[in-house]
């Protein structure tokens, strides 16, 4: 039976730790993580991964910096399909975040309620979600993401439930079940 290799690039390093401490461990443990500085180099780290080989199985989390709704449509579409030319879409999955990373977080107004520790009004909540990196910088004070997110299991826990998080695991999931199958 061949080995599928699981790849995680991701633009930007600050998720890694947090990726690994809430995708379940059996997963964590076959995964390869690849960070990378730059939305060009995620995107060349992981189209290389696709080509050197059938058996890579590769996730890209990706920033679109922009919330302008067009230009989210349009890089998304460059995104796969720059992945697209060297691999079929059952070998990868992009994960795309608009405007960035943190974004993830405002998927839902009641887990920043627990996350900075206070309940954020509907506008304070937009207007944060379309600068999620700096507004979790204002809004956690002294703290920081990692700090508050690695240090409370129960922040933790609600933010494994978020739905990034959710696609996320299911897809690796399917991924194994996938290898299952196979062989």
């Amino acid at each position: 039976m061949n080995k599928i290799n699981l790849y995680i690039v991701v633009e930007g390093t600050e998720v890694i730790e947090l990726l690994s401490k809430i995708l379940p461990v059996s997963i964590v443990n076959r995964l390869i993580f690849i960070p990378s500085l730059t939305h060009s180099s995620a995107l060349a780290q992981a189209r290389t991964l696709l080509i050197n080989s059938f058996q890579n199985h590769i996730i890209l989390i990706i920033n679109v910096d922009t919330i302008n709704e067009q230009e989210v449509i349009e890089r998304t579409i460059f995104i796969n399909d720059y992945l697209k030319l060297v691999a079929n879409e059952y070998r990868y999955k992009t994960f795309v975040q608009v405007p960035e990373i943190e974004s993830i977080f405002f998927e839902d107004q009641a887990f920043i309620t627990k996350l900075v520790g206070r309940t954020l009004s509907d506008l304070e909540f937009e207007l944060a979600k379309q600068n999620p990196k700096k507004s979790l910088e204002i809004l956690l004070e002294e703290d920081t993401l990692q700090n508050r997110l690695l240090n409370d299991k129960d922040i933790l826990t609600e933010a494994s439930k978020l739905p990034f998080f959710k696609e996320l695991n299911q897809y690796l999931l399917d991924v194994d079940k996938r290898q299952v199958d196979v062989a």
